[in-house]
């Protein structure tokens, strides 16, 4: 009776635990919002660099929507893709200055 008793709990903690989601520390807030700083290309799927992503460009405000390591989920538009933390900030990027016209 007793090893029924153990199976039957072995066997429901093996259950429960198959149903629970694996939890991913967001990098911020789920929909924080970050400037890209530098063009880049992103990754569609973590683990298949042949997929792209959506390209990033300088300036682009993109929705975070986790952190894993030193990349970064992002969604632009309604496109997702993965890259490198470092090209994002939560800063705008400094404008270019223009060269003042001459007077004439």
């Amino acid at each position: 009776m007793r090893t029924i008793m153990t199976t039957l709990a072995v066997l429901w903690a093996s259950a429960a635990l198959a149903q629970s989601p694996i939890q991913l520390t967001p990098a911020a807030p789920k929909g924080a919002l970050k400037h890209v700083v530098e063009d880049a290309t992103t990754q569609r799927f973590a683990d298949d660099a042949a997929v792209a992503g959506p390209s990033l460009e300088t300036g682009d405000v993109v929705e975070v929507m986790m952190e894993e390591g030193d990349r970064v989920r992002v969604k632009k538009g309604s496109a997702y893709g993965w890259v490198d933390a470092d090209v994002l900030s939560d800063t705008p990027p400094a404008e270019e200055a223009t060269p003042e016209a001459a007077p004439e």
